[in-house]
């Protein structure tokens, strides 16, 4: 994922408030986000977060329910070889799924 307009279809996780900081001390290992020696491989960022609900015509309709952690790739995906992922459906963007 990368900053842009679309809306990206994911999962939203709650944890408890006195777990948080050591959830996202593991989490950044996992994403390679601030380990020492090492560049980014991907920057947590905070962002806004919808319920998806099917029979919203229009995304923009959708309920904001808060805000989140997330990760965006640290690099243009392109030099790594990676294409856009365009949205389809209801302007949201999901990964292709292998048949």
């Amino acid at each position: 994922m990368r900053p842009g307009n679309d809306r990206v279809v994911g999962e939203c996780w709650r944890f408890a408030p006195e777990q948080i900081d050591e959830i996202l001390v593991v989490l950044d290992q996992i994403e390679g986000t601030d380990q020492p020696g090492s560049a980014n491989l991907y920057d947590r960022v905070v962002t806004e977060v919808y319920r998806l609900e099917t029979g919203v015509a229009d995304p923009a309709d959708a309920e904001r329910i808060g805000i989140a952690w997330g990760y965006h790739y640290s690099m243009p995906p392109e030099r790594d070889g990676f294409v856009c992922v365009v949205a389809g459906e209801m302007s949201f963007v999901r990964w292709p799924v292998s048949s």
